[in-house]
């Protein structure tokens, strides 16, 4: 399967198994929808076979369930959202009689995928992808190496929307630097000035480094010369998230309280 990047056990453990019911766990832009079609390659399922829904209402879902019911070998993909209760819970048969020779691959955040559902497939989770990962999903696409490098280099362990976001954001990247370079060096008065023009997509590409720090197995260099340790990152990952407003004076207030 040559699309998928990284995720080597996922695509191995795949290819010896072939289950006919597969869930698909993980968070946006990490490759799930690439590894369901990459998927349906690897059976040797013909396009013009393979149903894709993003987001099904009830009607389209029972729609595709009849029609795999009538013409019992399709490869069905539905990628269901948060608010997918009734959705997951009318598959639930589908799943466990699956008619004819047909596929039926699941994909969803796993904080959102009922135990009944996961019960019936084989269950992969996708992880974030690391700096060497991202840097061949970027060349991919079309950067040239020693920008995608660059941009990988700045998110470290992410997504590939975390990559994009980076990318057209030089500019707030620049000044979230500002803000790494005080935190990390503990300087109080540059954190409060790099900090009086806070925005919210300052404050995600921030909360971004933090995460990614958060889960390297040591400090990462990815925001210039300034690194975090891991535990430290998960404390300040955890009060990041507890913060109700990300104003300007609340940011310095956390942000000097976790100064190392």
């Amino acid at each position: 399967m040559p699309r998928l990047v990284g995720h080597r056990s996922t695509t191995e453990l795949l290819d010896r198994a072939r289950p006919r019911t597969l869930l698909i766990q993980g968070p946006p832009a990490v490759g799930r929808r690439v590894l369901a079609r990459d998927y349906a390659e690897l059976l040797e399922w013909d396009e013009s076979l393979v149903l894709e829904l993003i987001d099904p209402s009830m009607g389209e879902l029972r729609e595709a369930v009849e029609m795999l019911r009538r013409k019992p070998a399709k490869f069905l993909i539905l990628e269901l959202s948060r608010t997918s209760i009734r959705q997951q819970n009318y598959l639930l048969k589908t799943l466990e009689e699956l008619p004819g020779d047909s596929v039926v691959v699941v994909i969803a955040e796993q904080r959102h995928v009922l135990t009944t559902v996961a019960s019936r497939c084989l269950v992969v989770t996708l992880g974030m992808l690391n700096e060497e990962d991202l840097t061949s999903v970027l060349i991919a696409s079309g950067l040239e190496p020693a920008q995608a490098k660059r941009v990988a280099s700045m998110v470290g362990v992410g997504t590939v929307a975390d990559a994009h976001f980076f990318m057209t954001s030089a500019d707030e990247m620049a000044a979230v630097s500002q803000v790494v370079k005080a935190f990390s060096e503990g300087d109080r008065r540059l954190l409060e000035h790099s900090t009086s023009e806070w925005t919210p997509e300052r404050h995600q590409i921030f909360v971004n480094w933090v995460a990614g720090q958060a889960a390297s197995r040591g400090p990462v260099k990815t925001m210039g010369p300034w690194s975090l340790d891991p535990r430290a990152a998960r404390r300040l990952l955890a009060r990041l998230a507890s913060v109700r407003t990300n104003t300007p004076r609340s940011v310095i207030r956390l942000l000097a309280a976790e100064m190392p």
